[in-house]
């Protein structure tokens, strides 16, 4: 399999071309050089600016491309008017955060609007809308030949976000921290890795179902889940401080928590196989483990208590 990545060097790009060497496919990955640019020396890289820069594109041909780079619909048109004629399939990968109302969130749900569909700025308001616009764009150009997906929060090594991350690192590293507003709001996370497997299995079996991606399996508060990180990294116990009003990783307004209560067996039904919350939990923390950067919060509790 001929395939190209558009982005592939960070988070979920970087877990699809890992898969994808690990199966022995001809690999290319399109990106602007800025993100971890020494990844995968034995593939081609294509060096651009997908806003400004496709040439490098030009005059090649790949069985299919999977897009993870695209925010803007500008980007998806100016991507499909190259490769849509370079290559078989597309996958598209979307938001789930694409629907209207979180309360509904079956595929062929109404979809999210902008007010101003011509902005081209990324925020929590437009992020939903401007997928939607992507979404159409990706029809436009490659109709049954695109694959939409919709995954929910995404989790595992090389997440930038540190959304998942930031529990993991409280629960192993803290005697006390902040809690979730709420312990029993439900909360799913795609692992990354199956997610990869997911969508190149798709790829080589013509999949063209819009479907959305999200895990694990069974359902899971947040008591559950900061439960089962102590289990799983066997750390010693911990006290949850009340919460004031700090809003915490992976929380969602009451109205909105239906977000985390989407179907996963349509994409078990095509052949998703999703891992035990476990794990996703190793393997984060594992990767965590290795690195040096601080995690990413953009209002710390000073009074969360690290460990000696």
């Amino acid at each position: 399999m001929r395939l190209l990545i558009l982005g592939g060097t960070s988070f979920v790009g970087r877990h699809l071309a890992e898969a994808a060497l690990d199966r022995e496919w001809n690999l290319s990955l399109f990106h602007r050089g800025k993100t971890n640019p020494d990844l995968f020396p034995s593939v081609e890289h294509l060096l651009g600016d997908r806003l400004v820069d496709l040439t490098s594109l030009q005059g090649k041909r790949w069985d299919a491309v999977v897009d993870t780079s695209a925010y803007i619909p500008r980007a998806v048109r100016l991507s499909g008017e190259v490769l849509s004629s370079c290559a078989e399939r597309l996958a598209f990968v979307s938001t789930i955060s694409v629907y209207a109302d979180p309360e509904n969130t079956l595929v062929d749900s109404p979809l999210a609007r902008l007010e101003d569909p011509s902005t081209e700025e990324v925020t929590s308001e437009t992020y939903g809308g401007l997928k939607v616009l992507c979404e159409q764009e990706v029809t436009k150009h490659w109709g049954e030949r695109a694959w939409i997906l919709r995954p929910g929060i995404i989790a595992g090594p090389y997440d930038p976000t540190d959304r998942f991350t930031y529990w993991i690192d409280r629960v192993a590293n803290y005697e006390a921290f902040t809690k979730p507003a709420r312990l029993n709001q439900p909360v799913q996370c795609m692992d990354a890795r199956a997610m990869a497997e997911f969508v190149l299995d798709g790829l080589v079996t013509g999949h063209s179902q819009t479907v959305n991606l999200v895990g694990p399996q069974a359902p899971m508060d947040f008591d559950h889940l900061l439960k089962r990180i102590r289990r799983e990294l066997r750390a010693p116990n911990f006290e949850l401080l009340e919460n004031l009003g700090t809003p915490m990783p992976l929380e969602v307004p009451r109205e909105n928590e239906n977000i985390f209560r989407v179907d996963a067996q349509p994409a078990i039904n095509l052949g998703l196989k999703l891992p035990s919350i476990r794990e996703t939990i190793r393997s984060t923390y594992e990767w965590w483990q290795e690195q040096s950067r601080e995690l990413k919060t953009s209002m710390p509790n000073l009074a969360d208590r690290r460990r000696p």
